[in-house]
């Protein structure tokens, strides 16, 4: 494993990961602040396939290289978002994240499930 593995494995380990949908803007990975735009990771290892995100600081100190400075987007149409339904799924041992903004994850019925806090781990 790299280190930039490790370095995203490392912090990823200590989120609080619900079941339930949750409908939020986007945060650090690292400090938690919230930002708008943030320099993206991808982690596929460990059991865990999501996006990592870090304002500029956060990057700077973890010394990660690499990674693409840009907004956050709905998985699903691609709209540019600054709050989504953050949803974490289990599939054979796996935990991955996709983001959804308002319309999608309407159509999708997630709205019912927000506020329910569950946790994974």
């Amino acid at each position: 494993m790299d280190a930039k593995t490790k370095t995203l494995l490392r912090i990823v380990k200590t989120w609080n990961l619900s079941k339930k949908p949750e409908y939020r803007g986007f945060r650090c990975a690292n400090c938690q602040r919230h930002i708008f735009k943030a320099w993206h990771y991808e982690l596929d290892e460990g059991g865990y396939k999501t996006p990592v995100h870090f304002c500029k600081k956060c990057k700077i100190k973890s010394k990660l290289k690499n990674g693409i400075y840009k907004k956050f987007s709905c998985d699903k149409c691609g709209k540019f978002i600054r709050k989504a339904y953050h949803i974490w799924k289990n599939k054979r041992r796996v935990l991955s994240e996709t983001h959804f903004c308002k319309k999608c994850g309407n159509k999708l019925k997630l709205n019912k499930y927000v506020g329910f806090t569950e946790r994974f781990i």
